[in-house]
């Protein structure tokens, strides 16, 4: 069997979303030093291994193609510009980064929100109506469980949509590495 494309974009997000704020970081660092993005980078960070290999190529790629950035080189000028607070907001928009974008992710986030509110009603429904029609089928004691348990399964469908719906709009803040247990930053 086959992942579907938008479950795979959301795994593969969730970790490029974990170094996007890191990353825009060390850009300001290095920039604020420096003076601007075409200063050395290479002689500010050293890549010992292997592994850095793809972040190396990557870096130079815009000094040799884009002239120091996609829009020429980044100053200390643009950066003071920026609303710092709200980076976060913005580079995790995955919606206006990836997902409207996407066939397939687009797709899943317009198929979560046209039925979340069916599986409210149906809630809705189970807890009014199926309570009095399987009263008159069955022992009240086994319509209540019944309902109970329909009831908590679309609660559960409920909140597994809601989850996807939030994965195709925005990526989580704090990253999952720098959260505790309970989703707070940190310290």
């Amino acid at each position: 069997m086959r992942i579907p494309d938008w479950l795979q974009h959301s795994t593969q997000n969730r970790v490029l979303d974990d170094d996007n704020i890191f990353l825009a970081v060390q850009e300001r660092r290095l920039v604020m030093r420096e003076g601007d993005s075409t200063a050395s980078w290479a002689k500010r960070y050293y890549l010992p291994t292997k592994a850095d290999l793809f972040v190396a190529r990557f870096r130079q790629w815009p000094s040799k193609y884009g002239g120091g950035g996609p829009f020429g080189p980044l100053t200390k000028h643009d950066l003071e510009e920026l609303d710092w607070k709200a980076l976060p907001t913005v580079l995790l928009n995955r919606y206006d980064q990836h997902t409207r974008h996407c066939a397939s992710c687009s797709r899943a986030l317009a198929t979560v929100q046209r039925w979340k509110p069916r599986v409210v009603g149906a809630g809705l429904l189970v807890g009014t109506v199926g309570k009095g029609l399987l009263d008159l089928v069955c022992a009240p004691s086994k319509s209540l469980a019944l309902v109970t348990v329909v009831a908590a399964l679309l609660a559960l469908v409920w909140k597994q949509m809601s989850g996807l719906e939030e994965a195709l709009l925005r990526g989580p803040y704090p990253a999952p590495r720098n959260a505790d247990e309970k989703g707070n930053k940190k310290e």
